[in-house]
């Protein structure tokens, strides 16, 4: 989640990356983590694991249909 929001990772998100990745055509497939005072709501019950699975099954439907 956090490449989307501006001076996020330590301040390695600059606002033109994170205003890149937005503006971008492309899907985003956002993992979200809480971390650095950013709290993603509904997110309570999913460990990183699951997460991680549950994108990269989303990459996976999203490049067969690509196809």
């Amino acid at each position: 989640m956090g490449i989307v929001l501006s001076d996020s990772m330590m301040g390695e998100i600059t606002d033109k990356i994170a205003l890149s990745v937005a503006r971008s055509k492309a899907k985003r497939v956002l993992i979200p983590v809480n971390y650095c005072n950013t709290f993603v709501a509904g997110t309570e019950d999913m460990n990183l694991m699951k997460s991680i699975k549950s994108a990269v099954e989303e990459i996976k439907r999203e490049m067969l249909i690509r196809r």
